[in-house]
């Protein structure tokens, strides 16, 4: 689907998991690299939900569906509420994932607020070392089903 998309569009893709629902508008969300992120905003007084169009690899919204499954028990991540692994008329895959407002690191970075980043660095160190506690029998690019496949870089046998 276009970068550019209309409120039309959105309410489109909307009905699929919301069909009861009408959108107020949306925003665009900063920080993404591959997928374009909106807050969708409703008419009535219903928390705004995160619409995610995954644009380069069609598999991608099936690997973080699953993903987020096997860490939610230890790890804080948003609930994935719809998830659409085809996409409808042209618009490729796409999920509708809770929205959890805050601001990024990035963002209480710039405030200078010493005790607040210590604070939210010691809970990413926490949250990086739960991760850090799931394992696959190898390294390698995970595809459907969270299978380990080909790995990211080929060995050189003479540096090794």
């Amino acid at each position: 689907m276009d970068v550019n998309l209309t409120l039309a569009d959105v309410r489109r893709l909307v009905r699929m998991a919301f069909p009861a629902r009408r959108v107020d508008g949306f925003e665009s969300l900063s920080g993404g690299l591959c997928n374009i992120n909106l807050k969708i905003l409703f008419e009535s007084n219903e928390a705004p939900v995160v619409l995610r169009l995954y644009r380069h690899d069609p598999v991608a919204v099936q690997k973080e569906v699953e993903l987020l499954s096997l860490v939610r028990k230890t790890v804080p991540v948003p609930e994935v509420l719809h998830a659409n692994y085809e996409g409808i008329d042209h618009s490729g895959p796409f999920a509708f994932i809770e929205f959890v407002a805050g601001p990024t690191f990035q963002q209480l970075r710039r405030t200078n607020d010493v005790p607040a980043i210590r604070q939210a660095s010691y809970k990413v160190g926490q949250t990086l070392a739960a991760i850090g506690s799931f394992g696959f029998t190898k390294p390698g690019r995970l595809g459907p089903g969270l299978c380990v496949g080909e790995p990211y870089l080929e060995a050189d046998e003479d540096r090794v």
